[in-house]
């Protein structure tokens, strides 16, 4: 269950949502879209917690109490309060992807217990997360819900997509794109409130994507070792040491967790050899610059592309392939 926090950039979303607090007049059925580490799920969590504070106050602007900030105005101290951040409301009701997907007995559990009143709250809450992840079956039986929806709840479902959703779904919620934060503001964020080193939190917001939570998720040794690991070894590869080339490619198929993030890191490292020439200082990886402009002097631009190239073919098929021999390709087109 997410914990609330600072939203950044959305203040179109908070100020829609506190409006239709403070007039009674929230929708019974909203859609959080957008990537994610934006706070979909913060956001939906906290909306429970205003709507049954006992001194909500919708003066108050973004300030911090007990390590979360306020987005909304919720007291944070009310008995309805302390419940939810206790994680023990029994108005709460919140549905995951069981495995992969969220199935059909879940969305029949749910309907079971809302036949029954609330216990405490003015309002319940359903929240979905990841509600893209539905089945079809569990789509349509979450249809019939919506169509009678019960007096006193309040559906949010967070997706990156609305077009992962049925349309008879999508038509009965109120749709509130999330938007990506500029790196900028990330950058900003990680120096002042998380008190990261410049180089890196510029490494962390540049592949972020627009996503607070994606680039937070990046201040874990293990990712950094991982990360250094990958870019270093980038940085010796050698056609002519077939040994190392399948060694470096077999470390790299067997994090099968990271396939993506490693990927990405190859992209970004393909992409600074391809600029520094004309923008060094636009490069992401900054702390392997040395490497990066030896690369970018010396291999013309063609030679650049072409493992480009090699790179985007690996990602289309990182899938569909055998992982191990995807990984063998790329490391062969990609050594100098």
């Amino acid at each position: 269950m997410p914990e609330p926090g600072k939203i950044l950039g959305q203040n179109h979303i908070l100020s829609y949502l506190k409006n239709s607090i403070k007039k009674n007049a929230i929708p019974h059925a909203l859609l959080f879209t957008g990537i994610e580490g934006l706070g979909k799920g913060d956001l939906a969590y906290e909306m429970f917690m205003v709507c049954n504070c006992k001194k909500y106050d919708s003066s108050i602007d973004e300030f911090k109490s007990n390590k979360f900030y306020n987005n909304l105005g919720a007291c944070f101290y009310c008995k309805s309060c302390k419940k939810s951040l206790s994680k023990n409301h029994p108005d709460l009701i919140e549905l995951n992807p069981s495995g992969l997907y969220i199935r059909i007995d879940q969305i029949r559990e749910l309907r079971t217990i809302l036949i029954r009143d609330n216990i405490e709250a003015f309002y319940r809450f359903v929240i979905i997360y990841q509600a893209d992840k539905m089945t079809i079956d569990a789509s349509n039986a979450l249809l019939k819900i919506l169509e009678e929806p019960p007096e006193g709840t309040i559906f949010v479902l967070t997706a990156i997509d609305k077009s992962a959703l049925l349309n008879t779904i999508t038509s009965r919620c109120q749709i509130l794109k999330f938007k990506p934060v500029s790196k900028n503001i990330i950058f900003q964020i990680l120096i002042r409130e998380y008190n990261i080193e410049p180089e890196m939190a510029h490494i962390m917001a540049s592949l972020s994507n627009g996503s607070i939570g994606r680039a937070l998720s990046m201040d874990k040794p293990k990712w950094r070792l991982l990360r250094n690991f990958t870019i270093s070894q980038l940085s010796s590869l050698n056609k002519n040491n077939f040994g190392a080339l399948i060694a470096f490619a077999e470390k790299l198929s067997q994090n099968n967790q990271n396939i993506n993030e490693i990927l990405n890191w190859i992209s970004t490292w393909l992409r600074d050899i391809s600029i520094y020439k004309y923008c060094p200082e636009k490069i992401i990886n900054k702390d392997f610059e040395p490497y990066i402009k030896k690369y970018a002097l010396k291999f013309s631009q063609k030679e650049i592309i072409e493992r480009i190239y090699a790179l985007e073919f690996a990602i289309k098929n990182i899938n569909k392939a055998n992982q191990r021999l995807t990984f063998d390709n790329l490391m062969l087109k990609l050594a100098f």
